[in-house]
């Protein structure tokens, strides 16, 4: 430096440095940034599966251990007597895993007055694996898939109709 200020040389210099180095911090910036997000999107994908297996879990543990009062037991779909005479069903529609409440008549396969709730989205299998006697339900296995952006979760939980939640 002379007496008179900066050269121009130490001017680009010391520009370039800069430049230099807010590109790094932009670009670190970046990454905390998408790293962050990502981790977001599992945290709240995981949680809402989470959900489902709880909200399943009191509606299997809540409902009547009775074989014959079950609407319809089979891998892909459950439908449970639940309480004031309002059916429930859990089901697989078009990569959601769904919660159904309503009036489920047997007889015609049908659905009447009823509200569909999507719990879990991005679910690629699912299947309800039925442990019962001759006149009971004992436990409900459900084996569900999801994704989370570009990876693929695998979850199974087991649950008891005599207020048990046992993983498997």
């Amino acid at each position: 430096m002379n007496k008179n200020g900066f050269t121009v040389i130490e001017f680009l210099v010391y520009f370039m440095l800069t430049v230099m180095l807010t590109m790094l911090l932009n670009q670190a910036a970046l990454y905390i940034h998408q790293h962050t997000k990502s981790h977001m999107v599992y945290c709240s994908t995981w949680l809402q599966a989470m959900t489902a297996i709880d909200l399943l879990s009191q509606d299997v543990e809540t409902s009547s251990y009775e074989s014959v009062l079950w609407k319809k037991l089979s891998e892909h779909e459950l439908i449970m007597p639940g309480q004031r005479q309002v059916d429930i069903g859990w089901s697989v529609y078009k990569n959601n895993l769904v919660r159904i409440v309503g009036s489920f008549n047997k007889h015609l396969n049908t659905w009447h007055h009823k509200r569909r709730t999507i719990v879990l989205k991005g679910v690629s299998k699912a299947s309800f694996k039925v442990e019962r006697t001759q006149k009971s339900v004992v436990a409900i296995t459900l084996l569900i898939s999801f994704n989370i952006d570009t990876a693929s979760c695998d979850l199974d939980r087991r649950v008891m109709i005599k207020n048990r939640v046992v993983p498997c």
